[in-house]
């Protein structure tokens, strides 16, 4: 299964689709992660990934630096032109192939500091009901691995970017 083109579930805090809230997603894996949960051994078709909360602001600063690095040099913030349906445009392959091939970033640190975030305990759960753990991100496949951290990116942690970029647009204007 190839995560570009697939859209993302969007739900609000009781689980319910809905089309402009942005605080939870289901990211679908490829390939399926053990684990247990109230004593059953499981396999994780899914996660469900929550907007991070400002607990998680170290990690959100660091994962939105590796991205700004990534940019080309010549583009300032003030110089971007973004409309208001960027981010539909920004997948997570995209993120991650622009950080791969910058020199200003530190891809493996980069992962390490997704994991941080992912293990936080309430930012990721395996098929929505049991907390990620290091151990589960080492079994999740690398494509669906880089896939995730890209997705979260674009939805939580870019987007925010992305208005806040809008938002500077429309104050020179």
């Amino acid at each position: 299964m190839d995560h570009e083109g697939t859209e993302l579930t969007i739900l609000d805090e009781e689980g319910t689709e809905e089309e402009d809230l942005k605080t939870v997603f289901i990211f679908p894996l490829t390939k399926s992660v053990p684990y247990a949960f109230e004593g059953n051994q499981l396999q994780a078709e899914a996660i469900k990934l929550f907007a991070p909360s400002s607990i998680h602001s170290k990690q959100c600063a660091a994962l939105k630096q590796a991205f700004f690095r990534a940019l080309p040099k010549n583009i300032g913030i003030d110089s971007v032109d973004v409309d208001e349906d960027a981010t539909a445009d920004i997948g997570g392959k995209e993120i991650i192939i622009m950080m791969a091939m910058s020199d200003s970033v530190d891809l493996a640190a980069t992962f390490e500091i997704a994991r941080e975030l992912f293990v936080s305990g309430d930012v990721a759960l395996l098929d929505g009901q049991a907390k990620m753990k290091k151990i589960h991100t080492q079994k999740m496949s690398q494509h669906d691995w880089e896939q995730m951290i890209g997705a979260y990116m674009a939805n939580f942690i870019l987007a925010s970017a992305l208005i806040e970029m809008n938002e500077k647009r429309s104050n020179r204007s």
